[in-house]
């Protein structure tokens, strides 16, 4: 038996592994309608997901982070 095994979700992930909290999260929303959810209810849910999947590849997380906030002056639409 595993030392962690208590902590083990259904899906067989512990569950503060990143993949399988946003896996939890993706179910959750499903199971609960979303489209009975307001269109402010369901973007704040999905936000919240993110943070999660920038846990999982930072990178992803850093690309993203570019379109939150305005390029510094000077830069171009191709920069990096």
């Amino acid at each position: 038996m595993r030392s962690d095994e208590s902590n083990l979700a259904a899906d067989g992930h512990a569950d503060t592994e990143p993949l399988a909290l946003v896996t939890r999260a993706i179910d959750d929303l499903a199971a609960e309608n979303p489209h009975a959810l307001s269109s402010a209810e369901l973007t704040g849910r999905v936000a919240s997901v993110w943070p999660l999947i920038g846990d999982i590849d930072p990178d992803l997380a850093r690309r993203a982070a570019r379109y939150e906030r305005p390029p510094p002056d000077g830069a171009g639409a191709g920069s990096s």
